[in-house]
């Protein structure tokens, strides 16, 4: 005797019911299968190259990427910044993958502070001291020395935001007008003043060498009519040692 809606152990309806999980695992096993193969064949390889920035040098950069018709597996987006490194003028923000077939390489120019003048010619430098491009002529504040034109010059943040602050603060003092920047190892960083005088401000972080710059205003602006005489000016030291013309 069966009870009515109740199947048996030998109903169909079961049978196509154990049937199911395996069916299920045996299509994503494919779906799986048919993934790989796609990968390995060349379905997702890169297509595709967007850059995305203001006046960036769209070429350059999707050369020096090397990701063009790479697969898009094996992109890894460390390894494209370090590639980058070499477009010394941009500064990559980030990489992206699109599948199948698209990387978008997202970047800004760097911001040029001032400019190194060496043998090996003029150059444009950011805010941490590093060589962005050589150029023929600017009209940012001018250092110059006798080791860069290398990978990279021996400035530091530290003299880049003492020029630029140099130059907004020394011309207000009486005398302070400024000739020429010059920076060596040995030394640091120098000062030559149009009437004629030499500050020495050495080396140091950001903070040592902006001190130093408003040091040597405060002094200039003291002695008045005096800078016209001064010669030289040590800042080296805790205590600024000064010399003057005829002394």
């Amino acid at each position: 005797m069966s009870i009515p809606g109740q199947r048996s152990a030998r109903d169909p309806g079961n049978d196509r019911l154990e049937l199911r999980p395996a069916v299920l695992a045996l299509c994503g096993l494919c779906l799986c299968l048919v993934a790989l193969a796609a990968a390995f064949s060349g379905f997702f390889k890169v297509r595709q190259v967007i850059v995305v920035g203001s006046n960036l040098p769209v070429d350059r950069i999707i050369k020096a990427s090397r990701v063009y018709g790479q697969n898009i597996f094996r992109i890894r987006s460390d390894q494209v910044v370090s590639r980058l490194s070499i477009v010394r003028k941009v500064t990559v923000d980030r990489v992206e993958t699109s599948f199948p077939d698209r990387i978008t390489i997202r970047a800004h120019l760097r911001r040029a502070m001032v400019a190194w003048q060496s043998q090996g010619g003029l150059y444009l430098v950011d805010p941490q001291g590093n060589i962005i491009d050589r150029v023929k002529a600017t009209t940012l504040p001018v250092i110059t020395g006798v080791n860069a034109g290398g990978d990279q010059p021996s400035l530091g943040p530290g003299v880049v935001q003492a020029v630029r602050y140099a130059v907004e603060l020394l011309p207000a003092a009486t005398g302070g007008s400024i000739a020429t920047f010059s920076f060596d190892n040995r030394s640091g960083l120098s000062i030559v003043g149009r009437p004629g005088w030499q500050a020495r401000i050495g080396a140091g972080d950001a903070q040592t060498l902006v001190q130093r710059i408003a040091t040597l205003a405060a002094f200039l602006q003291k002695i008045g009519p005096r800078a016209q005489k001064l010669k030289s000016i040590d800042l080296r030291s805790s205590t600024p040692y000064a010399v003057y013309t005829g002394a």
